[in-house]
């Protein structure tokens, strides 16, 4: 029996599928300006300021695992964060990548970008902070406040009557937009 077992596994060796790899188009090729950001919520150069910033650390140092390309890594967060795509969409849209590897990559990136939040999102201090109050005010009646989040969409039973296509948000669903 044990015999069995051992040319059982030596045949397995014997008929080991060789690892075929595809080259993956670059979605920066064949999609314009207003392609990619209805796809990623991001225009060309946009996502290649961004990249310079996390290339060096998402990017791995050799094309030797034929690992996915620092890039592709950006575009499939972008489209899962940026306009809440499900990971298996976001898969279909750069092909060729499972599940899993979505996943981690999506992860990954994600890491990379919150850790240099601090470079690029700062709220104002001193005499700005002041200037930042004042406008708020003048604006909108609103006293001490320093910054506004855009664009939160607060989910709703769907209304009934004429107006109800007025409350379906650009992902289909019902809400509220509370900025």
């Amino acid at each position: 029996m044990a015999a069995a077992a051992v040319v059982h596994n030596l045949h397995r060796q014997a008929v080991r599928r060789e690892r075929v790899f595809r080259d993956r188009e670059n979605p920066l090729d064949y999609f314009n300006d207003d392609q990619l950001r209805e796809r990623f919520r991001f225009r060309r150069h946009s996502i290649l300021f961004i990249l310079q910033f996390i290339i060096n650390t998402i990017q791995p140092p050799t094309n030797r695992s034929h690992s996915i390309p620092a890039l592709f890594q950006l575009l499939i967060t972008l489209g899962f964060v940026a306009i809440g795509l499900f990971m298996f969409v976001v898969r279909d849209t750069i092909p060729r990548i499972s599940k899993a590897t979505v996943s981690r990559v999506i992860r990954r990136v994600t890491v990379e970008i919150t850790r240099l939040a601090g470079q690029f999102v700062q709220f104002p201090n001193g005499r700005r902070l002041e200037e930042v109050k004042k406008g708020f005010f003048q604006l909108a009646g609103m006293p001490n406040v320093i910054g506004a989040i855009d664009c939160t969409h607060v989910h709703i039973l769907a209304p009934t009557g004429a107006r109800e296509p007025d409350f379906v948000n650009r992902k289909g669903r019902h809400s509220l937009n509370v900025q």
